[in-house]
């Protein structure tokens, strides 16, 4: 730790603003309810539903007349399981990114907190940051 006033003065200083930086985005994470991972069910039922149809289309003869519309629901239900897996990544990124900047700020805390002290040794109670 530095033991001159100024540096320490500069360090609080330095970590308050990195730490004021580390929970405005932590807040607009969370104001956007980005902070938790999202359930994906209605998704994944709607995929399966689809799924589901593709198969009676494709298995039974008599829906020859049909065919285009398995194929292109095929299709369909590709970029609907692309779409789904990329909101999951991107939810989960999200999700990662808030915990780390609430570690952060948890780290950023405890900086401030000792040089806070190593500053307040032995000065009076206005001399104090």
């Amino acid at each position: 730790m530095a033991e001159n006033d100024a540096e320490l003065k500069d360090q609080f200083a330095t970590f308050k603003e990195e730490k004021a930086r580390c929970e405005r985005i932590r807040n607009r994470i969370r104001d956007r309810n980005l902070n938790y991972m999202r359930g994906m069910d209605n998704m994944n039922n709607f995929i399966d539903y689809c799924e589901a149809i593709v198969a009676i289309v494709d298995n039974d003869a008599g829906y020859h007349y049909v065919n285009n519309l398995a194929s292109n629901l095929k299709e369909d239900l590709k970029v609907l399981k692309d779409y789904r897996d990329y909101a999951r990544d991107a939810n989960n990124s999200f999700v990662e990114l808030y915990e780390k900047l609430e570690a952060e700020i948890a780290r950023f805390d405890r900086q401030i907190a000792a040089v806070k002290d190593a500053y307040n040794e032995g000065k009076q109670f206005w001399e104090r940051i």
